[in-house]
């Protein structure tokens, strides 16, 4: 305390806006994102970083179109939920910490990459990597949706090629019998019934 009292008044406010206006430590990636493909990895390290795009560049190409679509339909109220919570922004006004720009860049009003400074907004950088992390689960809830289809379509697949096919045997048995019969050798078909007793023949062995 007696160190605080004798620091200059000026030396005191300075103080207080370097604490003030310290960067908070970047979190790690979410599993969505660790178990996403590196291209939304990349997206996410680059929104943390202070670079958000609604445009993606070329090497993002394949997933422009689930982006433009993620945004479109969810951007939306992703952002408004993220700022109606006031603690998040109860320094400053929602306009500087970002909404509006959120706002313009999902509904394509300004379709610019949005580039900030994450360690003097932090709020923007969480509000910009929440919206890779959704997206991210999205697109794995997609897949994982495709790959189910597939599968079941896999199986009806099988069961039907499979009832096909017990039909066709059933069908085609007495036909195929009747021709491997006719191709045994001659001597084996003049022996069948020699080994054979049907009971003829019982009254004089047993005499």
């Amino acid at each position: 305390m007696l160190f605080f009292r004798s620091l200059h008044p000026v030396t005191l406010l300075a103080l207080a806006i370097m604490v003030k206006g310290a960067p908070q430590p970047v979190r790690s990636p979410p599993d969505v994102i660790m178990k996403s493909e590196v291209k939304i990895q990349e997206l996410w390290h680059l929104a943390s970083s202070g670079t958000l795009y609604r445009n993606l560049p070329v090497s993002y190409d394949h997933l422009q179109s689930s982006w433009n679509s993620f945004l479109s339909t969810k951007g939306g109220n992703l952002v408004e939920t993220f700022y109606s919570d006031q603690k998040r922004v109860h320094l400053y006004s929602k306009r500087k910490q970002g909404r509006t720009r959120f706002l313009n860049l999902t509904s394509q009003r300004d379709a610019k990459t949005y580039q900030f400074k994450p360690e003097d907004y932090p709020i923007k950088r969480e509000m910009a990597v929440l919206l890779i992390e959704a997206f991210a689960q999205e697109r794995a809830n997609a897949l994982a949706a495709g790959a189910s289809s597939s599968l079941q379509a896999a199986n009806v697949g099988a069961s039907t090629s499979r009832r096909t096919l017990d039909l066709f045997v059933n069908r085609e048995a007495p036909a195929a019998r009747t021709h491997s019969i006719a191709n045994l050798p001659v001597i084996n078909r003049e022996d069948w019934g020699k080994g054979l007793n049907l009971g003829w023949n019982t009254g004089a062995s047993g005499s």
